[in-house]
């Protein structure tokens, strides 16, 4: 809570159910009122291929719910590690 930021564990979307996947998630986000997800490189590529591929992503365009939040993915997996923490002297 220091850093200004609170977790909210969310099972990520199924790629292969994300018709009902996605929209569960991003109510959840929204609900929480999650401004970024962080996930890892692989997760990220295959989520952005399901969604250019499926009906859903049509839909959700069509809708104007494609990503109703603005959720911002960060992908976590290549970050750099730092060698003095923020705010040590």
């Amino acid at each position: 809570m220091r850093a200004g930021v609170i977790a909210c564990s969310v099972y990520p979307p199924n790629p292969t159910k994300l018709e009902t996947d996605m929209p569960i998630f991003l109510r959840k986000a929204n609900d929480a009122g999650a401004k970024y997800a962080l996930t890892t490189t692989n997760y990220r590529r295959v989520i952005a291929t399901k969604l250019m591929l499926s009906p859903y992503a049509l839909i959700a365009k069509l809708n104007g719910t494609e990503n109703p939040t603005k959720i911002k993915w960060l992908v976590t997996d290549n970050l750099k590690v730092m060698k003095k923490p923020l705010g040590s002297s």
